[in-house]
């Protein structure tokens, strides 16, 4: 990365406002080339701005010198934003912390930056839309900025991959112990044959789902009586994936070996050749039609997705167990690309759910927070599910929970419940 990628990732991100108030509070310490000049100054604009913010990017000794001169709670923020990519909102962080971080009261527009503390604007800082109620703002990083400066830390041991001696508190264990390779020909003769009902949305009828998990005996992830939403999870999975298959992927219909069509239908998945996984995003309302007229192309937004999965799966240690959270944090660390939606198009869908300080049950998925949420989290989760639908990994699981909940249900995602 050179000085002119950095520069260019600071200029957009950052407004000539803040820049000063910044440089009046802190930079001011850092601007040698002022100092030297002596009353020959240049012009305290937003080109000379910037090019000094990104000197101090670009430098980790000076760098480290100004988050000294920062309040800690800066420092600690910044990590969280640099490690995890993701932006937080001031009211969050003043309610969290017990802080103040946007003075309340009436401000002018003009000097509505004025009432932040002045060491927020290290970060990138926008006002939070459809909020008048509360003053509010939404602090991040660009990332090429999060690259450079995450280099000056080490990895912290919570985002590195730790494998779990004991699992506790665990209701569900999945091992397949290679029974898909005898099964695996059966669930494909079965679909190939039967005529099954599916939904406007493109999802098994409850009957076909019966009928498919009696005949072929698949063994659920859940007991029939614990909850009805997940009765049959593992048959949806199968199903869904192996239909997708035989309509995209010509095959034969002569009897196949389990271990080598096994093989052949998961190297069609990791190749973006056969299932979207944004399909198990059920509770994403208006998902399909916007993806259906979307300008974006999803073929290799999928490909990506489903080639990171493997990724993922290649770090892990075989024959040992890890925690969902441990994985995801290394996941948002190495900055995996797991964008299944664009975010642009994601803004047209929603939620009917209940999410933290937002008042509507219709909730649109504009916030990076509540893509991650919403979107990211439980199609990882899919995946591993879908991946354990077919013996490639053993998971182990409660009943789905989340402290964002579908209108009427205590989950978002009947995923949910994956732990390990």
């Amino acid at each position: 990365m050179n000085n002119l990628t950095l520069f260019n990732s600071v200029e957009p991100s950052y407004k000539a406002v803040t820049l000063k108030f910044f440089y009046d509070k802190y930079l001011y310490q850092f601007d040698y080339k002022r100092k030297a000049l002596g009353s020959d100054k240049p012009k305290l604009d937003k080109f000379y701005l910037t090019e000094l913010l990104t000197y101090v990017f670009d430098n980790e000794k000076i760098f480290k010198e100004l988050i000294n001169v920062l309040p800690p709670i800066v420092e600690k923020i910044l990590q969280v934003i640099i490690f995890e990519d993701i932006e937080i909102s001031t009211a969050y962080l003043e309610k969290r912390y017990g802080m103040e971080i946007v003075r309340k009261g009436t401000t002018h527009y003009n000097d509505e930056y004025k009432k932040i503390d002045p060491a927020f604007f290290l970060f990138s800082i926008k006002s939070k839309e459809n909020n008048y109620r509360e003053p509010d703002y939404i602090l991040s990083l660009p990332k090429i900025i999060r690259y450079r400066l995450k280099t000056y830390y080490p990895v912290p041991e919570e985002y590195m991959l730790t494998p779990i001696e004991q699992i506790d508190k665990i209701s569900y264990f999945y091992e397949n112990n290679n029974s898909i390779l005898d099964d695996l020909p059966m669930y494909k003769k079965f679909l190939e044959h039967e005529k099954l009902a599916f939904s406007s949305q493109d999802r098994p009828l409850k009957g076909a789902l019966k009928a498919t998990k009696d005949v072929c005996e698949i063994q659920e992830f859940y007991n029939s009586s614990d909850l009805k939403d997940v009765e049959y999870t593992r048959t949806e999975l199968i199903i869904s994936f192996l239909m997708y298959e035989l309509s995209t992927n010509k095959t034969t219909k002569e009897p196949v070996k389990g271990l080598e069509y096994l093989k052949k239908i998961f190297n069609n998945y990791e190749s973006g050749r056969s299932f979207y996984t944004f399909v198990l995003l059920y509770h994403i309302k208006r998902l399909r039609p916007v993806i259906e007229y979307s300008r974006y192309n999803y073929f290799e937004m999928n490909q990506t997705f489903n080639k990171n999965i493997f990724k993922v799966l290649k770090s892990l240690k075989v024959e040992q167990w890890f925690s969902f959270e441990n994985v995801y944090k290394f996941i948002t660390y190495n900055e995996f690309d797991f964008d299944l939606i664009n975010d642009r198009d994601a803004r047209d869908t929603y939620l009917n759910s209940k999410f933290e300080r937002v008042y509507d049950d219709k909730i649109y998925i504009k916030e990076k927070v509540i893509y991650q949420e919403a979107i990211i989290k439980p199609a990882i989760k899919a995946s591993f599910f879908l991946l354990a639908s077919f013996g490639i990994i053993d998971i182990a699981y409660n009943l789905p929970k989340n402290k964002i909940e579908q209108k009427g249900k205590n989950y978002l995602s009947i995923f949910d419940g994956l732990e390990y």
